[in-house]
């Protein structure tokens, strides 16, 4: 059951930034031309892009997108978490001890994720109030 987990986790995370290297790919290939001696000479973009798609130099700024980031990431384990839980519970053939630790498991999943979206709200606003964005 874990190396089904585990697969489950690797495709999950393979199709969600999978697109996005894509895009951001063909994205970078519009700043390609050829230099004077034939060859294709590419301008570099930066990795990540504010909200006007302008590029990122603000270090405070860069805090606040690597901050949401792992908060977003740490926000889909927890809710994986709870399907986790589920699951278990549907699996457990009513047996009581793996019912009580399913719940045990949705319980703290849910709970883990009242927390990320507190932070998450906390750091929205405190990120706005420190640096008005």
């Amino acid at each position: 059951m874990k190396k089904f987990l585990l697969l489950c986790l690797v495709i999950f995370l393979v199709a969600l930034f999978f697109p996005l290297a894509g895009l951001r790919a063909e994205e970078a290939k519009k700043d390609c031309a050829p230099d004077s001696t034939g060859q294709i000479v590419c301008k570099l973009q930066p990795p990540l892009l504010g909200k006007d798609k302008k590029p990122v130099t603000d270090p405070a700024a860069l805090v606040g997108i690597i901050i949401k980031g792992v908060l977003g990431i740490v926000g889909a384990l927890a809710l994986l978490m709870v399907f986790w839980g589920a699951a278990g519970w549907l699996f457990a053939a009513g047996n009581p001890e793996k019912i009580k630790a399913s719940t045990k498991t949705i319980v703290w999943a849910l709970i883990g994720l009242l927390i990320i979206f507190a932070s998450y709200m906390y750091m929205n606003g405190v990120l706005k109030f420190m640096f008005g964005g």
